[in-house]
Protein backbone atom coordinates (compact mmCIF):
# COMPACT_ATOMS: atom_id res chain seq x y z
CA UNK A 1 0.00 0.00 0.00
CA UNK A 2 2.77 2.26 -0.49
CA UNK A 3 1.67 4.48 -3.12
CA UNK A 4 -1.39 4.89 -1.14
CA UNK A 5 0.68 6.45 1.75
CA UNK A 6 2.15 8.67 -0.88
CA UNK A 7 -0.86 9.92 -2.15
CA UNK A 8 -2.47 10.33 1.41
CA UNK A 9 0.34 12.41 2.65
CA UNK A 10 -0.20 15.25 0.85
CA UNK A 11 -3.59 16.10 1.81
CA UNK A 12 -3.69 14.26 5.46
CA UNK A 13 -2.10 16.57 7.91
CA UNK A 14 -1.07 13.78 10.14
CA UNK A 15 0.81 11.08 8.72
CA UNK A 16 -1.73 8.32 7.01
CA UNK A 17 -2.51 4.93 8.72
CA UNK A 18 -3.66 2.21 6.67
CA UNK A 19 -4.31 -0.07 9.65
CA UNK A 20 -6.37 2.83 10.98
CA UNK A 21 -7.84 3.71 7.81
CA UNK A 22 -8.55 0.48 7.50
CA UNK A 23 -10.81 0.36 10.43
CA UNK A 24 -12.52 3.41 9.71
CA UNK A 25 -13.76 2.13 6.27
CA UNK A 26 -15.20 -1.03 8.06
CA UNK A 27 -16.88 1.31 10.62
CA UNK A 28 -18.25 3.62 7.95
CA UNK A 29 -18.73 1.54 4.68
CA UNK A 30 -21.44 3.25 3.79
CA UNK A 31 -19.95 5.69 1.63
CA UNK A 32 -21.99 8.91 0.17
CA UNK A 33 -21.65 11.47 -2.65
CA UNK A 34 -19.64 10.41 -5.33
CA UNK A 35 -19.97 6.65 -6.32
CA UNK A 36 -17.91 4.10 -5.66
CA UNK A 37 -19.14 1.50 -7.96
CA UNK A 38 -16.09 -0.51 -9.54
CA UNK A 39 -13.71 0.59 -7.14
CA UNK A 40 -11.44 -1.56 -5.50
CA UNK A 41 -10.79 -2.17 -1.58
CA UNK A 42 -7.67 -0.22 -1.18
CA UNK A 43 -9.61 2.64 -3.66
CA UNK A 44 -12.94 2.41 -1.68
CA UNK A 45 -10.38 3.05 1.76
CA UNK A 46 -8.50 5.45 0.37
CA UNK A 47 -11.47 7.83 -0.70
CA UNK A 48 -13.24 7.10 2.58
CA UNK A 49 -10.42 8.42 4.28
CA UNK A 50 -9.27 11.44 2.71
CA UNK A 51 -13.29 11.92 2.04
CA UNK A 52 -13.60 11.89 5.58
CA UNK A 53 -10.62 14.28 6.75
CA UNK A 54 -11.65 16.79 3.61
CA UNK A 55 -15.34 16.74 5.55
CA UNK A 56 -13.42 17.53 8.83
CA UNK A 57 -11.52 20.43 7.53
CA UNK A 58 -14.08 21.87 5.47
CA UNK A 59 -16.93 21.68 8.77
CA UNK A 60 -13.87 23.23 10.91
CA UNK A 61 -13.73 25.94 8.42
CA UNK A 62 -17.62 26.69 8.33
CA UNK A 63 -17.86 26.75 11.86
CA UNK A 64 -14.95 29.26 12.24
CA UNK A 65 -17.14 31.73 9.96
CA UNK A 66 -20.24 30.86 11.33
CA UNK A 67 -18.56 31.99 14.55
CA UNK A 68 -17.11 34.90 13.30
CA UNK A 69 -20.39 35.86 11.78
CA UNK A 70 -22.43 35.00 14.72
CA UNK A 71 -19.78 37.33 16.55
CA UNK A 72 -19.77 40.49 14.23
CA UNK A 73 -23.58 40.30 14.44
CA UNK A 74 -23.66 40.38 18.28
CA UNK A 75 -20.97 43.27 17.97
CA UNK A 76 -23.68 44.94 16.01
CA UNK A 77 -26.25 44.56 18.42
CA UNK A 78 -24.02 45.54 21.26
CA UNK A 79 -23.21 48.78 19.29
CA UNK A 80 -26.84 49.63 18.97
CA UNK A 81 -27.72 48.65 22.35
CA UNK A 82 -24.79 51.31 23.64
CA UNK A 83 -26.37 53.67 21.27
CA UNK A 84 -29.75 53.43 22.80
CA UNK A 85 -28.82 53.81 25.71
CA UNK A 86 -26.51 56.52 25.10
CA UNK A 87 -29.37 58.30 22.98
CA UNK A 88 -32.11 57.52 26.38
CA UNK A 89 -29.04 59.09 28.91
CA UNK A 90 -29.04 62.02 26.96
CA UNK A 91 -33.12 62.38 26.97
CA UNK A 92 -32.94 62.32 30.84
CA UNK A 93 -30.14 64.66 31.11
CA UNK A 94 -31.89 67.19 28.77
CA UNK A 95 -35.30 66.27 30.86
CA UNK A 96 -33.55 67.54 33.81
CA UNK A 97 -32.03 70.33 32.58
CA UNK A 98 -35.21 71.64 31.34
CA UNK A 99 -36.75 70.78 35.16
CA UNK A 100 -34.06 72.90 36.41
CA UNK A 101 -34.41 75.60 34.13
CA UNK A 102 -38.17 75.28 34.81
CA UNK A 103 -37.38 75.99 38.34
CA UNK A 104 -34.97 78.48 38.31
CA UNK A 105 -37.49 80.39 35.34
CA UNK A 106 -40.64 80.31 37.60
CA UNK A 107 -38.64 81.10 40.88
CA UNK A 108 -37.23 84.33 38.92
CA UNK A 109 -40.60 85.09 38.13
CA UNK A 110 -42.10 85.03 41.42
CA UNK A 111 -39.25 87.00 43.35
CA UNK A 112 -39.72 89.73 40.22
CA UNK A 113 -43.96 89.23 41.25
CA UNK A 114 -42.84 89.75 44.78
CA UNK A 115 -40.85 93.02 44.31
CA UNK A 116 -43.16 94.62 41.35
CA UNK A 117 -45.92 94.66 44.01
CA UNK A 118 -43.94 95.84 46.81
CA UNK A 119 -42.59 98.69 44.63
CA UNK A 120 -46.65 99.57 44.00
CA UNK A 121 -47.30 102.62 45.92
CA UNK A 122 -49.41 102.29 48.83
CA UNK A 123 -52.25 105.14 49.62
CA UNK A 124 -50.83 107.83 51.26
CA UNK A 125 -52.23 109.58 54.78
CA UNK A 126 -54.29 112.51 54.62
CA UNK A 127 -56.19 111.89 51.06
CA UNK A 128 -59.78 112.60 51.08
CA UNK A 129 -62.15 109.28 51.72
CA UNK A 130 -63.20 109.86 48.21
CA UNK A 131 -59.77 110.03 46.51
CA UNK A 132 -58.70 107.13 48.46
CA UNK A 133 -61.11 104.98 47.27
CA UNK A 134 -60.01 105.85 43.83
CA UNK A 135 -55.86 105.27 44.83
CA UNK A 136 -57.26 101.77 46.01
CA UNK A 137 -58.88 100.74 43.12
CA UNK A 138 -55.60 102.05 41.09
CA UNK A 139 -53.93 100.28 43.02
CA UNK A 140 -55.29 97.19 42.71
CA UNK A 141 -55.60 97.36 38.96
CA UNK A 142 -51.39 97.74 39.27
CA UNK A 143 -51.02 94.65 41.64
CA UNK A 144 -53.80 92.34 39.32
CA UNK A 145 -51.97 93.89 36.24
CA UNK A 146 -48.35 92.79 37.55
CA UNK A 147 -49.90 89.18 38.90
CA UNK A 148 -51.33 88.90 35.80
CA UNK A 149 -47.77 89.29 33.67
CA UNK A 150 -46.26 86.80 36.28
CA UNK A 151 -49.22 84.40 35.28
CA UNK A 152 -48.89 84.92 31.61
CA UNK A 153 -44.36 84.07 32.23
CA UNK A 154 -45.58 81.00 34.17
CA UNK A 155 -47.20 79.71 30.86
CA UNK A 156 -44.24 80.79 28.88
CA UNK A 157 -42.09 79.14 30.78
CA UNK A 158 -44.50 75.99 30.75
CA UNK A 159 -44.95 76.17 27.09
CA UNK A 160 -41.38 76.49 26.59
CA UNK A 161 -40.59 73.71 28.97
CA UNK A 162 -43.15 71.58 27.56
CA UNK A 163 -42.03 72.21 23.10
CA UNK A 164 -38.84 71.63 24.87
CA UNK A 165 -39.32 68.21 25.86
CA UNK A 166 -41.09 67.19 22.81
CA UNK A 167 -38.90 68.13 20.76
CA UNK A 168 -36.00 66.43 22.70
CA UNK A 169 -38.60 63.62 22.60
CA UNK A 170 -38.78 63.55 18.92
CA UNK A 171 -35.46 63.84 18.20
CA UNK A 172 -34.42 60.83 20.65
CA UNK A 173 -37.05 58.60 18.55
CA UNK A 174 -35.25 59.66 14.92
CA UNK A 175 -32.28 58.68 16.47
CA UNK A 176 -33.56 55.27 18.28
CA UNK A 177 -35.22 54.53 14.49
CA UNK A 178 -31.98 55.10 12.28
CA UNK A 179 -30.21 53.00 14.94
CA UNK A 180 -33.01 49.97 14.59
CA UNK A 181 -32.90 51.11 10.82
CA UNK A 182 -28.87 50.68 10.46
CA UNK A 183 -29.08 47.64 12.85
CA UNK A 184 -31.24 46.09 10.45
CA UNK A 185 -29.44 47.48 7.55
CA UNK A 186 -25.89 45.73 8.57
CA UNK A 187 -27.51 42.56 9.80
CA UNK A 188 -29.32 41.63 6.72
CA UNK A 189 -25.83 43.00 4.82
CA UNK A 190 -23.63 40.54 7.67
CA UNK A 191 -26.23 37.85 6.05
CA UNK A 192 -25.91 38.10 3.17
CA UNK A 193 -22.15 38.20 2.71
CA UNK A 194 -22.35 35.15 5.40
CA UNK A 195 -24.37 33.24 3.13
CA UNK A 196 -22.27 34.37 -0.24
CA UNK A 197 -19.04 33.33 1.36
CA UNK A 198 -20.33 30.28 2.53
CA UNK A 199 -21.44 28.74 -0.73
CA UNK A 200 -18.14 29.99 -2.02
CA UNK A 201 -16.52 27.95 0.08
CA UNK A 202 -18.71 24.74 -0.25
CA UNK A 203 -18.18 25.45 -4.09
CA UNK A 204 -14.70 25.49 -3.30
CA UNK A 205 -14.88 21.94 -1.18
CA UNK A 206 -16.70 20.62 -4.00
CA UNK A 207 -13.31 21.03 -6.31
CA UNK A 208 -11.40 19.37 -3.43
CA UNK A 209 -13.50 16.50 -3.55
CA UNK A 210 -13.42 15.74 -7.26
CA UNK A 211 -9.88 16.63 -7.43
CA UNK A 212 -9.15 14.05 -4.78
CA UNK A 213 -11.39 11.58 -6.19
CA UNK A 214 -9.90 11.60 -9.70
CA UNK A 215 -6.49 11.01 -7.58
CA UNK A 216 -8.22 8.16 -5.60
CA UNK A 217 -9.26 6.89 -9.17
CA UNK A 218 -5.98 7.31 -10.67
CA UNK A 219 -3.57 6.94 -7.90
CA UNK A 220 -4.41 3.92 -5.98
CA UNK A 221 -3.73 0.33 -7.18
CA UNK A 222 -6.38 -1.99 -7.28
CA UNK A 223 -8.18 -4.50 -9.02
CA UNK A 224 -11.55 -3.37 -9.19
CA UNK A 225 -14.48 -5.90 -7.73
CA UNK A 226 -17.16 -6.73 -10.35
CA UNK A 227 -20.14 -5.11 -10.05
CA UNK A 228 -23.52 -7.62 -9.37
CA UNK A 229 -24.46 -7.23 -13.05
CA UNK A 230 -20.77 -8.05 -14.49
CA UNK A 231 -20.71 -10.83 -11.69
CA UNK A 232 -24.28 -12.41 -12.48
CA UNK A 233 -23.33 -12.31 -16.30
CA UNK A 234 -19.96 -14.39 -16.09
CA UNK A 235 -21.77 -16.21 -14.14
CA UNK A 236 -24.39 -16.61 -16.51
CA UNK A 237 -22.11 -17.35 -19.53
CA UNK A 238 -21.32 -21.00 -19.27
CA UNK A 239 -24.92 -21.31 -18.90
CA UNK A 240 -25.73 -18.97 -22.27
CA UNK A 241 -22.57 -20.98 -23.97
CA UNK A 242 -23.93 -24.46 -23.28
CA UNK A 243 -27.53 -23.37 -24.90
CA UNK A 244 -25.99 -22.00 -27.79
CA UNK A 245 -23.99 -24.77 -28.44
CA UNK A 246 -27.22 -26.91 -28.16
CA UNK A 247 -28.65 -24.54 -30.32
CA UNK A 248 -26.02 -24.60 -32.69
CA UNK A 249 -26.14 -28.86 -33.19
CA UNK A 250 -29.75 -28.90 -33.42
CA UNK A 251 -29.96 -26.47 -36.26
CA UNK A 252 -27.44 -28.89 -38.02
CA UNK A 253 -29.80 -31.59 -37.47
CA UNK A 254 -32.37 -30.16 -39.00
CA UNK A 255 -30.79 -28.96 -42.09
CA UNK A 256 -29.53 -32.33 -42.33
CA UNK A 257 -33.60 -33.62 -42.45
CA UNK A 258 -34.91 -30.99 -44.29
CA UNK A 259 -36.85 -29.44 -41.52
CA UNK A 260 -38.25 -25.75 -41.33
CA UNK A 261 -40.53 -23.08 -39.29
CA UNK A 262 -42.78 -24.82 -36.67
CA UNK A 263 -41.32 -28.38 -37.58
CA UNK A 264 -37.66 -27.34 -36.85
CA UNK A 265 -38.72 -25.74 -33.67
CA UNK A 266 -40.92 -28.81 -32.36
CA UNK A 267 -37.48 -30.51 -33.02
CA UNK A 268 -35.65 -28.57 -30.49
CA UNK A 269 -34.64 -30.39 -27.40
CA UNK A 270 -36.64 -27.52 -25.53
CA UNK A 271 -38.91 -26.60 -27.62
Amino acid sequence: MGRVDDFLRHYVEVPYDPVKAHEYYLKNRELKGRTTSGMSDKQKEAWDYVKNNVDEDKKKQLDVDKDANTKKIEEFRATAAATRKRISDKLKLLSEQLSDDSADDREDISDKLKLDIANVAEIPEGVSKQQRAILVEKRKKEIADIRGDASDDRGEVRDDTKASRRTNSDSASTEREKTSSDLKALISKTRDDYDKARKTLKDSYETIYAKEYSKVLSTVEGKPKPTAKAASKAKAAPKAAKKAKGKAKAKGKAKDKGLSGKAYFDSLPWG
